[in-house]
């Protein structure tokens, strides 16, 4: 029975490798929901069959390991962190869009603990790694297609959507490819020089007698497939890299490999792996030389892309790293603005004029002005440097546990000052710092970034110690600079589903290694005498002897493993895919506001795991429709009463549902707000909204939004000077967007001179 449940197990875990090249163009984010979904189900079934196992076999139960100790305590500052956290539902899902919320960081670290346990012999690991870059050398094939607008997966990737001047492969983003392949291209280096060199040993089992096994050492035989992987995963994974224009990526790679040759000089290492550090030469040759043809003669892109090559990129003084965006749901934020019933007749004739104003442009981009402070110049070349000092402000105001994971952007809501909009356009909301560290001081606070680098540290000095070992030096070297490339470049980045799998793989090898990799048999049990291998024998079936006592015991805890590892995976994983789906169905072209309605209601309803996304995007699209707003040169026709009666009932009941799990969630309150303010009908309803804009202001006060519901609010309590104000203290700050507020402004000006006639007739 143990032997079969490893056997699937291995299996699982080579299926889980494929994650990078899974599309489902049937969702919304078909890069990332489908990677996160897939990996999930995956790792649970995995670790279910690894609970199994281990129940039966104490072989397979994980050892003491200081990485996996620290680990731990992470995990467990993590937890904590998102119960103290501003949004503890956001900290635990996180959205469609990112898929990195606490429930996922808990496979990736348990799917180290099932690599650890189960993969025990070395040529395990070394098949592992092989297939990992299997799935990198395909990705990297469907990138290179990409150069000349080809999908080779139309299945997956439609060929109409294949005109990224940056390679993405089927990761959707080219940072995320970049990241895998910088990693995988020192995991080939590594592997290709170990079997080629006299380190790289094979290690076999002889039996010698009834329970005992000894080692059997020889040197390593390579194949040329395994060569040819090797190569061609360094050469394309190269090439790939380049295309990607991945600046943080590419930096990282040169980096790490000129600090390896230095490292191994220093520690006279440089002899001893020899044919590591000639490949580790050869590769930044070649670097050299494909970075040459690229700004001489330039590598074939499209024509319209040559403001995208990579030679244009590195040299270009814009700045260091990705510019930071956001997708089509994320550039909306629910900026629409007030529309109103004819109860208020003074204020329905600006609805559709302030509703296509705000609406008109996804981005207002303002030009950049010079800024004091140390960041702030840092800024000037990094283009992240202004969200990097909003996020250690952000630290400094929870400095314990801090905001609780992903949960960046209500930090940068609360925090940003209104000089921001000096630089960036008013409707971009960063959901990360673009900055590990930062990430971790504003999710998990100081005690959840101390742990996390406690992690890293550990396992670095665990490489500096394997460095030593003969048999594995040479991977110890490439697997620290594949991990120190990962580091390096998620300074400037944040991880996704396909990069957290490449951690957890390399981790999994290093905490494995912390006592050498095993082989059959440790080499402390070769050591043994005779005498007390005996007495460890009749140990062993003492044990096995108790533990057919407690079969029964162990049947029932597998069962209840089994039952709860399909419980999750059909309520935490499938439904909430299903839901997915449905919510999908929303975009089909053509159909009725009213039968979209119905399904994103019943998306909402299949699950209450990662709703707001779906809730947010729906409050744009009514509010983008409701007084017919002119948008990609389509004139639309405004909602009908009834229309606005369905799509009203529909905002105050999904309001009244985000309220109790997500209160302080700005980009929620701004998005249902206009809505709400449309359909308000009495004193009761105001005093109600009054609330509403209250609570957006403390928990964004200084976003351009807040400033248009704080606005109008004021407009719909007959306070037009109130308004005027408002708009008047925030324009005092951010000059550049008078022109934005100029119908509010007139609108509350007109009013305030017709009550001035009126009192003067009077």
């Amino acid at each position: 029975m143990p032997k079969i449940l490893v056997k699937i197990v291995y299996l699982n875990l080579i299926l889980i490798l494929w994650t990078p090249i899974i599309v489902s163009p049937e969702t919304v984010y078909p890069f990332v929901i489908s990677k996160a979904f897939y990996s999930r189900i995956l790792i649970e079934f995995a670790v279910a069959l690894w609970l199994s196992l281990a129940i039966l076999d104490s072989r397979y139960r994980p050892r003491r390991s200081k990485i996996l100790f620290a680990i731990a305590i992470y995990f467990t500052l993590a937890v904590l962190a998102t119960i103290a956290g501003a949004n503890p539902y956001f900290s635990f899902w996180s959205d469609l869009e990112r898929m990195n919320g606490l429930w996922d960081l808990a496979h990736w670290l348990m799917l180290i603990v099932v690599l650890v346990s189960v993969l025990q012999v070395e040529r395990q690991w070394k098949n592992i790694l092989c297939w990992n870059l299997v799935v990198v050398l395909c990705v990297s094939i469907v990138g290179l297609f990409q150069v000349w607008n080809i999908s080779i997966v139309p299945m997956l990737i439609p060929t109409g959507i294949v005109t990224d001047c940056r390679i993405y492969g089927t990761l959707g983003n080219a940072s995320y490819l970049a990241a895998i392949l910088m990693i995988n291209i020192f995991v080939a280096l590594g592997l290709l020089s170990w079997a080629n060199s006299s380190s790289g040993i094979t290690s076999s089992t002889k039996s010698v007698g009834p329970g005992f096994k000894r080692l059997n050492h020889g040197h390593a035989t390579t194949s040329l497939w395994f060569n040819g992987l090797c190569i061609a995963t360094v050469m394309l994974g190269t090439i790939c890299l380049l295309y990607t224009g991945t600046r943080a990526s590419i930096y990282a790679l040169i980096l790490v490999v000129i600090g390896l040759l230095i490292t191994m000089i220093l520690f006279r290492d440089i002899r001893r792996y020899k044919s590591l550090a000639i490949s580790l030469t050869a590769l930044l040759g070649f670097i050299a030389f494909t970075f040459v043809i690229d700004v001489s003669v330039g590598l074939p892109l499209p024509q319209h892309c040559s403001d995208d090559s990579t030679g244009f990129r590195l040299l270009s003084s814009d700045g260091y790293g990705e510019v930071p965006g956001s997708s089509t749901e994320s550039n909306t934020n629910g900026s629409g603005d007030t529309y109103l019933y004819e109860d208020f007749p003074v204020q329905s004739l600006y609805i559709s004029l302030v509703a296509q104003q705000d609406y008109r442009e996804e981005s207002l981009h303002v030009q950049d002005q010079e800024k004091d402070g140390f960041l702030q110049r840092i800024g000037s070349l990094l283009i992240r440097g202004q969200i990097w000092e909003i996020g250690i402000q952000a630290f400094m105001s929870r400095p314990l546990l801090g905001w609780g994971p992903e949960n960046f952007t209500a930090a940068f809501n609360q925090t940003m000052p209104v000089e921001f909009y000096q630089t960036y356009a008013h409707s971009i909301a960063f959901d990360y710092a673009h900055n590990k560290i930062i990430d971790e001081l504003v999710g998990k606070g100081l005690l959840g970034t101390i742990a996390y680098l406690a992690v890293w540290v550990s396992i670095f000095w665990t490489l500096i110690r394997l460095r030593r070992d003969q048999k594995i030096g040479i991977m110890a070297y490439a697997i620290g600079g594949a991990l120190s490339g990962y580091f390096i470049q998620n300074m400037f980045g944040f991880d996704s589903a396909a990069t957290l799998l490449q951690w957890s793989l390399l981790t999994a090898w290093v905490v494995r290694s912390e006592g050498h990799l095993s082989v059959g048999v440790s080499e402390e049990s070769e050591g043994l005498s005779g005498d007390r291998r005996i007495r460890r024998l009749q140990l062993r079936r003492i044990v096995n002897k108790r533990g057919q006592e407690y079969q029964p015991l162990k049947l029932a805890l597998i069962a209840a493993v089994a039952a709860i590892a399909f419980t999750s995976i059909f309520f935490m994983n499938w439904k909430p895919y299903s839901s997915v789906k449905v919510f999908t169905d929303s975009f089909t072209e053509g159909i009725e506001m009213e039968e979209r309605i119905k399904y994103v209601e019943k998306s909402l309803a299949m699950t209450w795991a990662l709703s707001s996304l779906p809730m947010k995007t729906e409050f744009d699209r009514i509010s983008i429709e409701w007084a017919g707003i002119t948008q990609d040169k389509k004139a639309q026709i405004g909602y009908t009463d009834k229309q606005k009666l369905v799509a009203y009932a529909f905002v105050e009941k999904q309001t009244t549902l985000f309220l109790e799990r997500e209160p302080l969630n700005s980009q929620l309150l701004a998005g249902a707000l206009p809505v709400l303010q449309a359909g308000a009908r009495d004193k009761n309803d105001i005093a109600y909204l009054d609330n509403l804009v209250s609570q957006l202001e403390t928990v964004a006060p200084n976003r351009l939004t807040t400033v248009e519901r704080t606005a109008t609010q004021a407009l719909l309590r007959g306070d037009y000077q109130d308004s005027l104000d408002i708009v008047s203290n925030f324009l005092q700050k951010a000059p550049y967007f008078e022109e934005h507020f100029e119908i509010i402004v007139n609108i509350a000006q007109n009013a305030l001179d017709e009550e001035e006639v009126v009192d003067k007739s009077t």
